[in-house]
């Protein structure tokens, strides 16, 4: 008799939750969300080529005056002048003793 109660009960707390939700979002003014299609999403104002020659460091002091140095491959700011050793990593850091 008891599995039998247990039953009923989860039964009897599956179809409260049901009812209640759906209770819930009707009366509550929730507004449903609607799918972005994607012609609605934006595209992005700059490639990364764009993005990449919009920032200009005249040499690694001047990447390092401005707080960005060691210029890495990819991000704003690199270029193969500044990277001599050809690792990506431009201006690295002078290690001093």
């Amino acid at each position: 008799m008891s599995i039998v109660r247990t039953i009923v009960l989860l039964l009897s707390a599956i179809l409260l939750g049901l009812v209640g939700g759906y209770s819930w979002s009707k009366w509550s003014g929730a507004v449903p969300v609607q799918p972005t299609s994607p012609s609605a999403v934006s595209k992005p104002s700059e490639t990364a080529e764009e993005l990449e020659s919009s920032v200009y460091y005249a040499d690694c002091d001047a990447a390092r005056a401005a707080g960005s140095a060691p210029v890495m491959a990819g991000r704003p700011g690199y270029r193969a002048e500044l990277d001599p050793d050809g690792d990506g990593v431009g201006c690295v850091p002078i290690a001093t003793n």
